[in-house]
């Protein structure tokens, strides 16, 4: 009787636990994540491997990196992006212009997200999911509002 009294009294910090750690999980943008055994560029085991994204992520810092990656394949000048990458995207249209992308990985940290994408140069010649070159864009929250810092990208 004693130990059921015992187990009673615990079973809500238990639970509590329970759900801190479920809650923690889900909050993450990724759900699973298993790495690439390929290590041909600094994070091809990011975008080669595979992952499964948390549908209920915020995806604000994503859009924004779409529309900047729309923007430079269009030859405009982004608005989210900031001038100095504006600026190097536009001065380097030939890379930008028929440029496909997926999102493959993300992480978030406290000073903003990296995103990490599969890329496709050629317009959509190459099966994106077996020969493509690597992407990864990084976001900054300024003033409330998500800009792109930087884009790195390897064919």
């Amino acid at each position: 009787m004693a130990r059921l009294t015992r187990v009673r009294r615990l079973l809500p910090y238990g639970a509590a636990i329970l759900v801190a750690l479920v809650l923690y999980r889900f909050t993450r943008p990724v759900l699973f994540y298993i790495p690439s055994d390929c290590v041909c560029s600094s994070y091809s085991d990011r975008v080669d491997g595979y992952v499964v994204f948390n549908p209920l992520r915020s995806r604000d810092p994503e859009r924004v990196a779409d529309r900047v990656l729309e923007d430079a394949r269009d030859d405009k000048v982004s608005t989210f992006a900031t001038p100095e990458l504006a600026a190097r995207m536009t001065n380097d249209r030939e890379h930008f212009s028929q440029l496909r992308w997926k999102l493959a990985f993300r992480e978030d940290s406290r000073d903003g997200v990296t995103l990490f994408y599969k890329l496709d140069p050629t317009g959509g010649k190459l099966n994106i999911d077996v020969d493509h070159g690597y992407g990864n864009m990084w976001m900054t929250k300024e003033h409330g509002s998500w800009k792109a810092e930087g884009f790195g990208a390897s064919f």
